[in-house]
């Protein structure tokens, strides 16, 4: 559980450091598809 935990905080990370590097304020779809890749990480661990 704990190595799943630590993949899941890193893929978040990873996903956050992209959207920091790649921030426009006009790409709303950047927020869009990131939600959703959150979604699918936390839908499965509950």
């Amino acid at each position: 559980m704990i190595i799943e935990n630590v993949s899941t905080i890193g893929a978040l990370i990873f996903l956050f450091l992209m959207i920091y590097l790649a921030t426009d304020p006009n790409e709303v779809s950047l927020l869009t598809i990131s939600a959703y890749f959150v979604g699918m990480w936390f839908a499965p661990t509950h």
